[in-house]
């Protein structure tokens, strides 16, 4: 009988299958935990370096919290080496090509994290180890960690943070232990976003440092915050809320509504400070620009109720007080744009008249001058009316409500200009000068 090539491939299969039994594996597992210590480097010769190779699979950065300068990470370290004492034949123990045991049994790398809020540890003592016949160990312990992070917010909330989460081999000096970032430098393929901070996968970078005598791998991530959110609800409103305070000078004194409108516009920016105030960064090194910013607004709203106050004491004082020249001056400076205008709108119309059988043509004020032509032989003669106007006219009386009213142009212009175009300025630098800090800590 002649059996068919699948027949054939299933019998094949059976040996193999069937050496996958309980048996098998538990004999390899007392054979192999024989005479194991869990304290000592699994080499047998104890002068050699044990290489540990490390993967960094990140899942999320769930918490950033600048207060405490903490950075909370979901890691999994996928460690692999060598245990030269976890070696063995596959066909002497029925054709087992891997097992799994308690890292509690066996000796594990002993890595913690070296910037920790607290000290955390990697690994339990529940999570399994996979050997390999050729002693290739795999282990890969994950949990949420810890990290300190110097925050550099002087351009809050456009800021940009370089931050590491630093690993070392705990109590292993690195003559006896050495770590290795094998492949790439992060596994990024479970990452879930923040929704506060962006994180670019290709800003993960990693360095070594030696200087305390141990192997520390520092893995940097390049964080940037998500700011249209702070824009929307902090920024812009804190601007428009200052923006308002210059519009009390357009409101007439006499309607009595003007410092009620000061007041109101101050204690609505106060209220709204006071609503934001858990999302002000709280730090003072260095102090952040935008809180500049917002202070800066406070002392628009300030400085523009004093006005008011001080402008409304001038509008009602009595007229029998002198008016001081500068007083005058101002009604002056806030009137001569008007004198602008007025001369501006004189029509200027050329005057002709003909030379040597030539005409030439000159601009003068045509309600002011009256031309006589003479014959082509003459000079030109140009009369010359006298203007009205040019009569000395006694100087209209200035009461201390045109100097109240002067005050009122003048401020509400140079209240339009400090408040907007320095805000603006700030606004800017903020967005464009904000970089990544250099590295700080280990490295």
């Amino acid at each position: 009988m002649i059996l068919s090539p699948q027949v054939l491939f299933i019998f094949s299969l059976l040996p193999f299958v069937a050496c996958q039994n309980y048996e098998n594996v538990s004999n390899l597992h007392d054979t192999l935990l024989q005479n194991y210590k869990t304290d000592i480097r699994p080499l047998n010769n104890q002068s050699e370096i044990l290489i540990i190779n490390l993967t960094l699979i990140l899942f999320g950065i769930p918490d950033v919290d600048q207060v405490r300068g903490a950075v909370s990470y979901i890691v999994q370290l996928q460690t692999e080496w060598f245990d030269e004492k976890m070696v063995w034949t596959p066909s002497d123990h029925g054709g087992v090509t891997d097992i799994l045991l308690l890292s509690q049994d066996v000796w594990t790398p002993p890595i913690a994290i070296a910037n920790p809020i607290k000290m955390t540890k990697l690994g339990e003592k529940w999570m399994q180890v996979t050997y390999l016949p050729d002693g290739h160990a795999i282990f890969a312990p994950g949990d949420v960690v810890e990290g300190s992070c110097s925050f550099y917010l002087k351009f809050w909330p456009f800021d940009k943070q370089l931050c590491h989460l630093s690993l070392v081999t705990f109590g292993y000096p690195m003559s006896k232990l050495r770590l290795n970032v094998a492949g790439t430098v992060a596994n990024m393929q479970f990452y879930s976003p923040n929704g506060e901070w962006n994180l670019d996968e290709n800003s993960i970078t990693f360095a070594y440092d030696y200087s305390y005598g141990s192997t520390i791998v520092l893995y940097y991530f390049q964080l940037t915050r998500q700011s249209l959110f702070y824009l929307f609800t902090i920024i812009l409103p804190i601007y428009c809320i200052g923006g308002l305070t210059s519009l009390v000078f357009l409101l007439p004194s006499a309607s009595g509504e003007r410092a009620s409108y000061s007041i109101t516009i101050l204690l609505a920016l106060a209220v709204f400070l006071t609503v934001i105030s858990e999302d002000l960064p709280k730090t003072s090194d260095p102090i952040p620009i935008m809180c500049v910013f917002i202070l800066f607004g406070v002392m628009i709203s300030v400085a523009g109720l004093v006005i008011v106050i001080f402008n409304l004491i001038l509008y009602h004082r009595d007229d029998k007080i002198p008016i001081s020249p500068g007083y005058l001056g101002i009604v002056k400076l806030a009137r001569c744009k008007r004198c602008r205008r007025r001369n501006k709108s004189d029509n200027i119309e050329p005057i002709e008249y003909q030379r040597n059988n030539k005409v030439i043509k000159k601009n003068s004020y045509a309600s002011n001058a009256n031309i006589a032509w003479q014959s082509k032989t003459r000079s030109p003669e140009v009369i010359v009316s006298k203007n009205d106007d040019s009569s000395d006219k006694p100087e209209e009386e200035i009461t201390w409500q045109d100097v109240s009213e002067a005050m009122d142009r003048i401020a509400i212009v140079t209240m339009i200009i400090i408040a907007h175009i320095p805000s603006l300025i700030i606004l800017i630098y903020v967005v464009v000068a904000s970089d990544f800090p250099d590295p700080k800590g280990f490295g």
